[in-house]
């Protein structure tokens, strides 16, 4: 199970932060595949760091 909070796309991968790890540790967790049913994007704006949240239709 992937926990906790997507805070990007590099490369068409989706980098992955867990709020659990230190904040440089940013590990990269499996390439999805970049598709067209992004619905919307926003960001979080913490003290630490910005989370740049993406929601996707993910269909398997």
């Amino acid at each position: 199970d992937k926990k906790g909070v997507l805070t990007g796309v590099v490369g068409g991968k989706y980098v992955f932060a867990s709020p659990f790890n230190d904040i440089l540790k940013v590990k990269l967790i499996l390439s999805l595949r970049w598709s067209q049913s992004l619905y919307y994007w926003y960001i979080l704006e913490n003290p630490l760091y910005i989370f740049i949240t993406l929601q996707v239709k993910r269909s398997l």
